[in-house]
């Protein structure tokens, strides 16, 4: 039995995101970034992939702050003004 997959390539709105398709790209990496903090290698990773077309790209997780780590001491997020420039890059729109 073959499923008709055309509708995996038709673009669709999700509130203000418009995707040019309905594929989506799980989480492939879990604390990718040293220190929690995105640099080249990190930003090269994901424009690889988006070059692919995919319609979204979910990234690896992290935290907003480090009160909000919880224990969770290897997922350092984008707390401090400079992780929030540091990690502009890798989540920009392209």
């Amino acid at each position: 039995m073959s499923a008709d997959v055309a509708p995996l390539f038709a673009p669709i709105t999700l509130g203000p995101l418009k995707l040019s398709n309905r594929i989506v790209m799980a989480p492939m990496t879990r604390n990718f970034s040293p220190k929690g903090v995105p640099n080249q290698a990190v930003v090269d990773y994901y424009r690889r992939r988006a070059e692919s077309g995919v319609g979204l790209i979910v990234t690896e997780g992290t935290v907003v702050n480090h009160a909000g780590l919880g224990g969770l001491e290897a997922s350092r997020g984008c707390s401090a003004r400079r992780r929030r420039q540091d990690c502009a890059p890798a989540v920009a729109r392209r």
